[in-house]
């Protein structure tokens, strides 16, 4: 089991602010209702059946406003889907970059009983692939108790530590090259959104597994910096 309160993946979408189209947010919420998500008002709750899910579109429509206003510092979405939920948010820094994140609660991705580590960690991956699909970003890594990479090092292609579940748009494929990269001894290695999604293993999710990093790492030629 990790020994944090939540995994977050950081996508570094834009090195400025940027506004979200209403439609286009309002479209991927859809594609999550297609893969059988609700979304919710705040934590589901009660958990195995909440009382709290968004049915009516004037609803939906007024959290994505509030999102997507002009002047927005961003927002979030909430979705559940048993047994997992996730939130979805964007964070918009004036006069600076634009991010998005999905956050999971470490509790609610191993369930009650640390059994729905494997299942609910597979739910991640896909729920990341849909958000990649709709808002590519520049980078995007999952982190626990590491620090994520700063702004300026993400935008310029300089990051070189390995999480648990990273994402590299073409900048950063045409430096590490393609071919190396698609062969990395990876549980994951996959061509999306304009670049590579490389996940070294599914136990390094949910579980302190740092073995297939480290081995990712090497295979990559960089300094093992994860303990």
């Amino acid at each position: 089991m990790i020994d944090a309160d939540k995994l977050i993946f950081i996508a570094y979408y834009a090195p400025q602010e940027v506004e979200i189209a209403a439609n286009r947010l309002r479209d991927f919420i859809s594609q999550l209702e297609q893969q059988g998500y609700y979304l919710i008002d705040g934590y589901a709750f009660p958990f195995s059946n909440p009382e709290n899910i968004i049915r009516e579109s004037v609803q939906i429509d007024e959290k994505v406003s509030i999102i997507c206003r002009q002047g927005s510092l961003g927002g979030t979405l909430n979705f559940w889907q048993y047994p997992f939920e996730f939130s979805f948010a964007f964070l918009f820094e004036p006069e600076e970059d634009t991010e998005w994140m999905i956050n999971v609660q470490t509790d609610t991705l191993m369930g009650s009983e640390n059994n729905f580590g494997e299942e609910n960690a597979l739910k991640f991956v896909e729920v990341i692939k849909a958000a990649l699909k709709s808002y590519p970003p520049v980078y995007g890594c999952a982190v626990t108790l590491q620090e994520p990479p700063l702004p300026e090092d993400a935008y310029a292609s300089e990051v070189v530590e390995l999480y648990p579940i990273n994402f590299y748009s073409s900048s950063y494929v045409q430096k590490l090259g393609k071919e190396k990269l698609l062969a990395a001894p990876a549980w994951c290695v996959e061509e999306i959104a304009n670049g590579v999604l490389l996940v070294p293993s599914i136990e390094s999710i949910y579980t302190d597994d740092t073995v297939s990093i480290r081995m990712v790492k090497e295979y990559l030629g960089w300094e093992d910096s994860i303990e």
